[in-house]
């Protein structure tokens, strides 16, 4: 018995060390690590979407604080990124075909900034010329990435 005791503790110990190199290897290398977990997180979901929902649904309401502060932030890069002499009326017409879109069609539509407001390496505006519908699938995909002549096949540019 004392024997199977010490396997243990060696495993013990072992996945310790283990932890820690895991730990020390994301430390330093944050933007692999993050696209790891975005392409493990997509076929988590691709697996079991139902499940996958049925958690976020979980987490939003036991996180209602913290989403309200994420919600909250996105509406101030928007506001931060919206010129004094935008045309409001051009942007609210973007947004209204991507709800005719979404009815007419029943795929759902997301308004894309073509340019991100929150770009890793450019930052563009909330203006009419910068917004484009897309369908959602699309627009998650492409995320807040800058990709130069980016145009999804199913996606019609404004």
């Amino acid at each position: 018995m004392p024997e199977a005791q010490f396997v243990s503790e060696e495993l013990l110990r072992k996945r310790e060390r283990n932890k820690l190199a895991k730990r020390r290897s994301r430390a330093a290398n944050p933007e692999r690590e993050k696209e790891l977990n975005r392409v493990c997180n997509k076929k988590r979901y691709a697996a079991n979407p139902a499940q996958w929902k049925s958690w976020n649904q979980r987490w939003n309401q036991a996180n209602r604080g913290r989403k309200r502060a994420l919600l909250n932030k996105r509406k101030e890069y928007i506001a931060l990124a919206t010129p004094t002499w935008v045309d409001h009326d051009a942007i609210a017409r973007v947004y209204e075909e991507c709800v005719t879109r979404t009815a007419q069609t029943g795929i759902p539509h997301h308004v894309d900034h073509i340019v991100p407001l929150r770009g890793k390496n450019v930052c563009g505006l909330h203006v009419h010329w910068n917004l484009r519908v897309t369908p959602a699938r699309d627009n998650l995909t492409k995320s807040n990435r800058f990709i130069e002549d980016y145009e999804p096949p199913s996606t019609t540019a404004h």
